[in-house]
């Protein structure tokens, strides 16, 4: 029983990282990937 719930919470903790992640950095136009700050010339 104990194997179950640790795998439970391992497969929780794996989903939440993979939102996070997916949710911050993958997830953006082409635009927003290649926009700087700097000045365009």
């Amino acid at each position: 029983m104990k194997s179950v719930l640790t795998g439970a919470l391992a497969a929780i903790v794996i989903a939440v990282g993979a939102y996070v992640v997916l949710d911050q950095n993958f997830q953006r136009t082409a635009d927003q990937r290649f926009t700087t700050e700097g000045v365009r010339l």
